[in-house]
């Protein structure tokens, strides 16, 4: 986490910021169904890419498979669905990103 921006960072998948400024809202679920991918990565621990599903339509992932715990994020450039290793791990990422937001 940077001071104006989030980068999100997966191996064999390239890099994505996301500036504070250009998210809309910031949100946190355990219900959500990833979808399918159009395009990216999946592999037994990870998944990052460009997925699709009925709630969001066309959407970027980076996932830990084992976790069912999310954080969505509406950005001006679209909808950015990240998570930790675990439901703490994503519920802090969660409270920070919310924190920059209201900040930025």
């Amino acid at each position: 986490m940077h001071e104006a921006s989030l980068e999100i960072q997966v191996s064999f998948w390239p890099d994505h910021e996301v500036p504070y400024a250009s998210v809309k809202s910031v949100s946190y679920t355990d219900d959500l169904q990833r979808g399918s991918r159009k395009n990216g990565i999946g592999g037994p621990t990870l998944q990052a890419g460009y997925f699709k599903n009925a709630e969001f339509g066309d959407y970027k992932l980076y996932s830990y498979t084992s976790c069912d715990s999310f954080v969505v994020l509406d950005t001006e450039q679209g909808t950015v669905v990240l998570n930790g290793k675990d439901e703490a791990a994503t519920r802090k990422l969660y409270e920070e990103i919310k924190e920059k937001v209201q900040q930025n």
